[in-house]
């Protein structure tokens, strides 16, 4: 083999490393902390277990949360009650209704939000038998959770916390 294709195949070895690891470092994808030269986005943070306590959040990592309903909130059948989360996902998703007691799905309470939704006016009437089958049936009384799942972006799937549906 000839030296000179040896020398530029070791030299374009070289630049593609430096430009994946320079990527991969930008990123965070490998547990960097902060990017240089960034401030602290997570000051007075409650939880100080997070790896991201006193480091700046990696932008890539998105974290969303259901804000209404809350705790012990009580919904009437049959009434618009807004499902509020905390931002825009910038994917589709669904919303789901869980029985708080036995964990199963009751229906589908929307199978398809938008990318920048952060609500959805639920009427407390009727849910989806699925996300593909627009079939529908009562919302009865109970104790329920409501889930989000995403359609990208790797975000996991987030759930209200308990509350009740009434007569």
């Amino acid at each position: 083999m000839n030296n000179k294709y040896l020398t530029w195949g070791i030299l374009v070895l070289v630049v593609v490393v430096v430009i994946v690891g320079a990527v991969v470092w930008r990123a965070g994808w490998l547990g960097a902390s902060a990017v240089p030269g960034t401030a602290s986005t997570n000051a007075g943070a409650s939880s100080p277990a997070s790896p991201y306590a006193g480091t700046a959040t990696p932008s890539a990592q998105i974290v969303i949360k259901i804000t209404a309903p809350v705790a012990g909130d009580a919904w009437k059948i049959g009434t618009t009650n807004s499902i509020t989360w905390t931002r825009a996902a910038n994917v589709t998703g669904y919303i789901y209704l869980i029985n708080a007691q036995t964990k199963n799905l009751v229906g589908v309470i929307t199978p398809q939000t938008g990318p920048q939704q952060t609500y959805y006016p639920w009427d407390t009437r009727h849910l989806a038998l699925s996300q593909t089958d627009p079939s529908q049936k009562d919302v009865v009384p109970g104790t329920y959770y409501i889930s989000m799942a995403f359609s990208g972006n790797h975000l996991p799937v987030i759930s209200s916390p308990i509350f009740t549906i009434v007569d």
